[in-house]
């Protein structure tokens, strides 16, 4: 069965207020997109049999955070992962991530920041977290990641790890291509490694779920380069694009992946 643009909703098997509350904000928040939604009850209901007569992506929202189910086997829900690391990293050494110094000169940056790739949104927390004067827009073409990963880092930064409440609180989501908005930002990050991270996530065929959503990195490139300000990328150190772009690459001694970036003429 295809089951684009369909979601359904339900809660642990004991849900408590807080659960509930979360229910009503996200049935709320869906009146905004154009997706065919189901509430259903949990009462005792395994995971496995809610399975039973379809496919389609569930969404629970539990005690201990907010997870998307796309098999009874295969979740996905913001996790800190290898941002938590990194920060910690940063605190202990007080130098910015990689990535973060492409981005700004310093912590006290106040620029706005469009990441084009949201994807799980380990970067954009990552960034959030060492540019506590910036503002983010996240992008994120597939609904289901770009829903799930907006109520579950919600849920995570006010409910499981408050510590990052206040730079969740300067993140805007949108869902969708930076390319159809007509904001203007201060940097954009594009992550030409997106669908990579994706299938290491073994969430690869939830990708599959959308119809047309397939990132195309040379029009989101092509677009970003367009705009006055700076692009920030991260690529893989032999990727065609460094050179097709012009980026000027940060070369990181015994890692695949590099960053790099460039500023547009019209800045």
């Amino acid at each position: 069965m295809k089951t684009v643009n369909v979601l359904r909703v339900t809660t642990c098997v004991k849900p408590d207020a807080n659960v509930l509350m979360y229910v009503d904000n996200i049935r709320n928040d869906l009146q905004q997109y154009n997706i065919q939604c189901q509430f259903t009850e949990r009462k005792k209901r395994t995971i496995k049999s809610l399975f039973t007569y379809t496919t389609t992506p569930v969404l629970i929202i539990q005690k201990n955070g907010i997870y998307l189910y796309i098999s009874p086997e295969e979740k996905i829900s913001y996790q800190e992962s290898t941002m938590n690391i990194k920060f910690k990293e940063y605190k202990k050494s007080g130098v910015l991530p990689p990535l973060v110094q492409l981005i700004a000169e310093n912590k006290n940056c106040t620029q706005h920041i469009a990441d084009c790739t949201m994807g799980l949104g380990n970067d954009l927390m990552l960034m959030a977290l060492t540019l506590p004067y910036a503002q983010f827009t996240a992008f994120e073409q597939n609904f289901y990641i770009h829903f799930t990963i907006k109520w579950s880092m919600h849920y995570y930064c006010n409910h499981i790890n408050r510590d990052l409440k206040q730079a969740f609180d300067r993140i805007q989501f949108q869902y969708g291509s930076v390319v159809q908005s007509k904001a203007a930002y201060d940097v954009y990050y594009v992550d030409c490694l997106y669908h990579n991270t994706i299938e290491a996530s073994n969430i690869n065929h939830l990708v599959k779920f959308v119809e047309n959503d397939e990132q195309n990195d040379d029009a989101l490139l092509d677009y970003v380069t367009s705009k006055a300000g700076k692009v920030v990328l991260r690529a893989e150190y032999n990727s065609p694009i460094i050179k097709d772009y012009g980026f000027i690459m940060s070369v990181r001694r015994n890692t695949v992946t590099h960053y790099g970036y460039l500023i547009n003429k019209q800045h």
